[in-house]
């Protein structure tokens, strides 16, 4: 006879190794130095994929793809979903800062790749031996590394997201990122103009350089979903980027009707957005 006791142990140990599963797939990346070549690059069908650039990117879905590929570019990562299978397509990617082009040859398949894509270029693949040695030399680092002149927002991002949903087990602490919480968090409400969104900081990260990372609580009171648009929300010049696991929020009290998403900004965020109150 199983106990309620024990039907709880259960369902909480079947949660923790899914939660588990599913963090470790989310960080499990390829990596491939870019040499001017197409890079093949296969999909799984109704599964988002990333691939991580090493500068922000400029990209169009092609033609023949239109209703099948959804994606967006946040902060150095393309986001993919194909709803179907595909035969070998190419893709452009430029870059924003160096018009460097990238060309990537992708199929879409039923058992495609699981693992996510981070793509480097000749000078950036020196840089980051470089860096693996400097951490390996000295381990008590911090992630927020003065040993590096700057941190890209897509790390800054990635580490945000790892402070937040990792286990404490998988979190090394003397690689923790500096952070505050707020006791007295205000309210946000004009974030998504034309919509009934509340907005909440519960959780601050700054760099040695200056940057901003705040994780928002999101709450849609709108009785129809809403797609989030990062080019279209209320922002300001210091804002530098918006990240959020979902697209879009689901109606008020269904379930989805609330996300967590990461603002990078250039100060701190309470302090240049008290005009979305």
């Amino acid at each position: 006879m199983i106990t309620k006791t024990s039907f709880i142990s259960v369902v909480l140990m079947m949660l923790f190794f899914s939660f588990n599963a599913y963090s470790q797939e989310t960080t499990n990346y390829r990596t491939v130095v870019y040499s001017n070549l197409p890079v093949p690059f296969t999909m799984r069908v109704g599964e988002e994929k990333i691939l991580s650039f090493p500068e922000d990117v400029q990209w169009s879905i092609p033609r023949e793809l239109t209703g099948i590929v959804s994606g967006e570019a946040v902060a150095g990562n393309v986001y993919l979903t194909s709803s179907t299978p595909f035969e070998t397509t190419r893709f452009h990617f430029r870059g924003i800062d160096s018009t460097q082009h990238y060309i990537f040859d992708i199929t879409a398949s039923e058992s495609g790749e699981k693992t996510a894509l981070r793509v480097l270029t000749q000078s950036t693949s020196s840089r980051t031996s470089a860096d693996t040695s400097s951490h390996d030399a000295n381990q008590s680092t911090s992630r927020f590394s003065t040993s590096r002149k700057r941190m890209g927002m897509a790390e800054v991002i990635r580490a945000v997201y790892q402070d937040i949903y990792a286990p404490d087990r998988l979190l090394d602490s003397s690689t923790h990122l500096s952070s505050k919480t707020f006791e007295n968090p205000p309210t946000y409400t004009r974030m998504i103009p034309g919509h009934d969104v509340i907005a909440i900081p519960f959780s601050q990260w700054w760099t040695t350089d200056g940057m901003y990372a705040t994780a928002l609580h999101i709450t849609n009171n709108e009785p129809y979903t809403i797609r989030i648009d990062p080019r279209k929300l209320r922002s300001s010049p210091d804002w530098v980027a918006f990240s959020s696991i979902a697209n879009e929020l689901h109606p008020a009290k269904q379930y989805g009707d609330r996300m967590i998403a990461v603002v990078i900004t250039r100060q701190s965020f309470t302090d240049i957005s008290d005009w979305m109150k």
